[in-house]
């Protein structure tokens, strides 16, 4: 994913393409509201009209080669050239007042239109051309009506584009092409193209080694390092495909990148410079995974799947899986990992949202005593100095913490609507989360004690972060007595400590 613009954007509200004519347009609501067009690599951008007053639904004509739009505030759609020449109104509503009309479509003579409206009007509608204002039907709907579109060769004829060829016309990330069929490769987010090889994308910049910041993007299919300094610069990491990173944690002995990938469904790994890209879970056995967690002191990763009502353990290279907790009907989402205290945390999303946690090897399960408002339980993150747990919670847009002995629970933040806090982080003392509602990561402002950015970055959906200081900040001197690390317990395949000290769950027995 590109930014094509991000200056001069007055609240965009719908898109249409002529991929013939390699044209991109786009309504927005203002004020001013007014229409756009560019090519389709974003040069030669125009406002074609600038007297419509709230243009809401687009769609063009390929055969005619015009825009149609629909304006909410003068009750009308109207059509005009490529170019915003010719002007013209194709249906007027009969009472010629404000419509919330929300997105149109065309079919062959026809006009398609949705309302999304408090009143009776909420639904879909359609006129043609040959019967001027009668409205041939509607479809009333009590439910909101938002987008429509129209899935028909004669909306979406076949198109012989050069970026249509086998192997993306040479381009690693973006194909692009102008009104000319000229083509030119192009890189997504936090990536620039490679001097050396017009086709290929690197990263904007040298990849850091200790304090940054990992942010795993949704919407922009991509995970990004960026720095925890000012000017907080982020690059793209060359780590191949991303489809829907949900979660992501580090490995800092190994310099390791981990991440949860919902659309395959996987768990990947990869060093930050994009070698070493690897699969560790992908198979039958896997089906919705949500949360991973490492253990760097003995290394060992953790994570849940929400389909099958599980959490699972194997070693960094996913061999030797063992199922940990079967969690019924509950469905684990995050989860983190106290090497010190042998202890694993994870939130549970359904019917009885919770935090619950258990010893590494899967005994003393419980619910921790947390608040009975708690709906959404997201981001996880220990901060070890305090001995204390911090999640998100989405839905009541407010952060909580308890000790890691489940004592203890009160209130961090409480953040005003329309807040929707996701993931969470420590660099240092400090709280970092990301927000659903938001393109830049957030913290409390030492000095005003409210939430402020700390970035003026324009990330998309940011599903998950996490904070990596240096290797000297890990807490390693704290678990020299963990069993686990004394010949791997006695144990001939994975090493789980438990509640007593000395003891230890062997997963596949011990050696003879």
């Amino acid at each position: 994913m590109r930014e094509l613009f991000n200056t001069d954007v007055i609240k965009p509200r719908s898109i249409a393409i002529d991929p013939f004519e390699k044209l991109l347009f786009w309504s927005e609501l203002g004020p001013p509201g007014q229409i756009e067009s560019s090519n389709l690599d974003g040069s030669n951008r125009n406002v074609i009209n600038d007297v419509a007053d709230q243009p809401s639904g687009l769609a063009v004509d390929l055969n005619e080669q015009r825009v149609y739009f629909a304006d909410r505030n003068d009750g009308r759609i109207h059509y005009m050239n490529y170019d915003g020449s010719k002007l013209n109104t194709f249906y007027t509503h009969p009472e010629n007042s404000y419509l919330n009309f929300f997105d149109i479509t065309l079919y062959q003579d026809f006009i398609f239109w949705t309302e999304s409206t408090d009143g009776d009007r909420n639904g879909i509608y359609v006129v043609s051309n040959e019967n001027g204002n009668e409205i041939l039907g509607n479809l009333p709907e009590s439910s909101t009506i938002y987008s429509i579109e129209t899935y028909d060769e004669s909306v979406q004829p076949s198109n012989d584009s050069v970026c249509n060829q086998e192997g993306n016309n040479g381009c690693s990330r973006l194909c692009l092409t102008s009104l000319l069929n000229e083509t030119s490769c192009a890189c997504s987010d936090g990536f620039v193209i490679d001097d050396s090889d017009y086709t290929q994308c690197k990263p904007e910049s040298s990849i850091l080694q200790d304090d940054f910041y990992l942010i795993a993007d949704q919407e922009k299919h991509s995970i990004f390092q960026m720095n925890a300094k000012e000017p907080f610069k982020y690059i793209g990491l060359n780590i191949g495909i991303v489809g829907d990173p949900v979660d992501i944690t580090y490995d800092p002995i190994e310099r390791r990148l981990y991440w949860v990938d919902a659309e395959f469904p996987a768990i990947r790994r990869s060093s930050l410079d994009g070698t070493n890209v690897e699969s560790v879970i992908k198979d039958e056995n896997i089906v919705s995974p949500m949360g991973v967690a490492v253990d760097y002191v003995i290394r060992l990763m953790f994570w849940t799947d929400s389909a099958l009502r599980k959490i699972e353990v194997s070693y960094l290279d996913g061999t030797v899986r063992y199922s940990l907790i079967t969690t019924g009907s509950e469905e684990p989402r995050d989860i983190v990992v106290d090497p010190i205290g042998s202890r694993i945390f994870w939130s549970v999303h359904g019917n009885n949202p919770a935090i619950r946690t258990a010893y590494m090897d899967g005994g003393s399960e419980r619910k921790l005593p947390i608040s009975e408002l708690v709906s959404k339980p997201s981001g996880l993150v220990i901060n070890f100095k305090e001995g204390r747990l911090y999640w998100c919670d989405e839905t009541n847009g407010v952060i909580e913490s308890i000790n890691l002995d489940g004592t203890d629970s009160k209130m961090y933040i409480e953040l005003p609507p329309p807040s929707q806090p996701r993931s969470a982080t420590l660099r240092f003392d400090d709280v970092v989360w990301s927000d659903n509602m938001e393109t830049s990561l957030r913290h409390v402002d030492s000095e005003s004690g409210e939430a402020s950015s700390i970035d003026d970055n324009h990330f998309g959906k940011m599903s998950s972060i996490h904070h990596h200081a240096s290797i000297s900040s890990l807490q390693v001197t704290d678990v020299d007595s963990n069993e686990c690390l004394d010949d791997n317990g006695g144990c001939s395949h994975i090493c789980l400590p438990g509640q007593v000290v000395g003891q230890v769950v062997c997963t596949y027995g011990y050696y003879t």
